[in-house]
């Protein structure tokens, strides 16, 4: 239908009358509704831009925010792979660390039956685990077996530092804990003795058996020269059940008829370190007069022995054509007190003996070396080495002089020396050993009695400033 047009018709259309015939009628629209209707037609244009633009802005925001979105879900995907990555990792530390607990449970496990296979008690085996006492040493394998199981004397010889103070300790400690099981022997009672001939490698088997028997009451305690009596009776009122002594004070308390020590009946271990040392001047004297005091105890063949050394070997009859007359007699000097000790001891017809010693006597671990050099050069060549390989160094002298001659052109040249030599108190011998032990750097000066037989770790440099008088010192001190 068309719009009415006023100049085709000259009467208006009736509109009420169309309505009823069913017809939708526009009325007519004058000049002022014309303005009105154009007003109302801008109003509409102006809703329909205004419409459009916000249309536009909604579609505009729309299409921003789609690539914020998208970048907030790529980093919230990135965030949740890092979270993913972060939790693999995580886990995989994890594993790693289950990984390396079951790796060293299975090594304690390993440690403990080779220890067990050996018969050593379950509290020592404790000890010795804490310690990282995996793996027993040679002269251990071979000695805790005969020594335990079949409770036979043993005479070994092994260089030091292969566990020779284990060896005797750890057979020692065992059957006196089956001991104290059986009720056959109760704390407090002396009931083992080792000798050995120097103090400061008494007090360093005492460390040792401490270490061994940390699960265990057993006391030990010890008994050597520096120390004021007092002291010492203080120690043995403790009664220790164990006792690491030097023959000389061991010998001066049994004169003085200690209450603790006098009584040995029931001794039922004795251990003989450094055997070698013992036949010397000095020490055999007083070793055999306690021996000989032992022995006439009705107990002697129950008592078990230990008789270790680190150049048993040299003891030896080994026929060399080059040596001298002199040293060939004195050796057999040798072999005659070294004969004369062991039967002093009172070991049993067919002890165990274990030598692991090297024909030549020297260590397996050992470079050895010669640096040629005049008398007046040598202070210049130590230097020398010093300064161009540094490290825990032990320097060996043949004498005190000695020993305070280098110390002095050691001091002045900011090698800060640390000397060890008898004529020191025991109090300072053993305050030097333990700082030249803790320094990675240190530097000790000593005479080659002073210190045999002492087990001090990393070393790295041994230097005999002075030929030593004796290969047994040479070769097998450290």
């Amino acid at each position: 239908m068309s719009d009415y047009d006023d100049d085709d018709h000259d009467m208006a259309p009736n509109y009420d009358k169309m309505r009823g015939m069913g017809f939708i009628c526009w009325r007519e629209i004058s000049a002022t509704d014309d303005e009105n209707h154009e007003d109302i037609q801008l109003n509409k244009k102006k809703k329909k831009k205004k419409k459009k633009r916000k249309l536009d802005a909604i579609e505009t925001e729309q299409e921003i925010e789609t690539p914020i979105k998208k970048v907030k879900t790529k980093k919230k995907k990135r965030s949740n792979e890092t979270h993913m990555t972060s939790t693999l990792q995580i886990t995989n530390e994890n594993n790693k660390d289950e990984v390396e607990t079951t790796t060293n449970n299975d090594s304690i496990e390993i440690a403990k039956k080779v220890w067990s296979d050996l018969y050593v008690s379950e509290n020592i085996i404790r000890s010795l685990l804490e310690q990282k006492f995996f793996d027993p040493t040679p002269i251990q394998r071979l000695t805790l077996p005969t020594a335990i199981r079949d409770r036979l004397d043993i005479i070994g010889a092994a260089e030091t530092g292969s566990g020779k103070t284990l060896a005797f300790a750890i057979p020692i400690l065992t059957h006196m804990s089956k001991l104290l099981e059986n009720n056959e022997m109760s704390y407090g009672q002396f009931t083992s003795l080792i000798l050995t001939p120097t103090r400061e490698l008494a007090v360093q088997i005492k460390s040792h058996i401490q270490t061994a028997c940390r699960y265990t009451k057993f006391k030990t305690a010890v008994v050597v020269g520096g120390m004021s009596t007092q002291k010492q009776e203080r120690l043995l009122s403790q009664k220790p059940e164990i006792i690491v002594a030097t023959p000389g004070r061991f010998w001066e308390l049994l004169q003085e008829n200690n209450e603790h020590i006098i009584d040995m009946s029931n001794l039922r271990f004795l251990a003989i370190d450094e055997t070698d040392r013992m036949i010397e001047k000095g020490h055999f004297e007083e070793l055999e007069k306690i021996l000989n005091l032992i022995n006439k105890d009705d107990n002697n063949q129950i008592r078990q022995k230990f008789v270790f050394s680190a150049t048993l070997m040299l003891q030896s009859s080994i026929d060399n054509e080059k040596k001298k007359q002199k040293n060939k007699k004195k050796k057999e000097d040798n072999q005659d007190k070294l004969a004369t000790l062991i039967s002093a001891v009172g070991m049993s017809a067919k002890p165990k003996i274990i030598d692991l010693t090297k024909e030549f006597g020297t260590a397996e671990t050992l470079t050895e070396a010669r640096v040629n050099c005049s008398l007046e050069d040598k202070d210049l060549y130590l230097y020398y080495f010093l300064t161009l390989y540094p490290g825990r160094t032990l320097i060996f002298t043949n004498s005190i002089d000695c020993i305070k001659r280098l110390q002095s052109i050691l001091a002045i040249l900011k090698r800060n020396p640390l000397p060890l030599h008898a004529q020191m108190e025991q109090k300072q011998r053993l305050t030097n050993l333990e700082k030249f032990s803790n320094s990675d750097n240190g530097l000790l000066v000593a005479t080659d009695v002073a210190a045999r037989g002492l087990d001090i770790p990393n070393i790295k440099h041994i230097i005999h400033y002075q030929v030593p008088r004796s290969t047994e010192v040479n070769y097998n001190s450290f």
